[in-house]
């Protein structure tokens, strides 16, 4: 039996490469304290629970290699941020925001269902101990700027979950001026609130990875998701 050289089993095309924005509002935050990345205080922390009713335009094994976020800002300036970590996983779409009792890591302390779906389903630490800087300058736009996040290892996204995701940055530097620029755009929000969002800062206490991350949920941010 002669076989075609040409006819090679390569697998499953690979996704196409695209990104999603996710627009929850278009207003402006009062302050630069909520937010992905907070550039004002020298510890800080966010994260972020996206449902999977937001995510069907990501193909399965999308390979998530940067978001993001959107802020309004008028004010020239040079923002940095190190000493980072963030990590990325997913949850099946049972759940509806992330446990009371997540810590900065993405685990639970007592949710072993929450843990056992965030292993099987790839947690990744995408960013170690990084660092990461935003210029901004009269030639962008004030109200319409997406600023990068890339990530040292991408995130394969299983179709149909949860995403969520922890951002952190232990620089214990703080940016003279950005007390009032960049502001995060996104909803804000009010009475109760279910998990969806949170974010904390700290002036003198680095935030550990077995940090509770329940603080304050008055803010969700407008992000853009890419893969490849």
């Amino acid at each position: 039996m002669l076989l075609n050289p040409f006819m090679i089993n390569t697998g499953p095309p690979a996704p196409v490469e695209g990104d999603l924005e996710i627009i929850y509002a278009n207003e402006r935050h009062s302050t630069n304290y909520q937010g992905v990345v907070n550039y004002y205080y020298e510890y800080n922390y966010s994260c972020h629970f996206i449902e999977a009713s937001r995510l069907t335009a990501i193909p399965d094994n999308a390979k998530i290699y940067k978001i993001q976020f959107q802020v309004d800002n008028s004010t020239n300036g040079t923002y940095p941020e190190s000493v980072i970590d963030m990590w990325m996983g997913s949850t099946l779409s049972s759940y509806t925001e992330f446990p009371l009792n997540m810590m900065v890591n993405l685990e639970s302390t007592s949710d072993g269902t929450w843990n056992n779906q965030i292993q099987s389903l790839g947690k990744t630490k995408v960013i170690s101990n990084g660092t990461r800087v935003y210029t901004q300058t009269t030639a962008d736009p004030n109200d319409n700027r997406w600023i990068d996040l890339d990530f040292d290892f991408n995130f394969n996204y299983t179709a149909g979950t949860n995403l969520c995701y922890t951002f952190r940055s232990n620089s214990g530097l703080w940016t003279s001026g950005s007390s009032n620029n960049p502001k995060h755009k996104g909803d804000n929000l009010s009475g109760s609130q279910p998990r969806r969002w949170c974010q904390n800062q700290s002036i003198s206490t680095p935030f550990q990875d077995i940090t509770p991350v329940n603080y304050d949920l008055t803010f969700i941010p407008n992000v853009k998701i890419f893969w490849n």
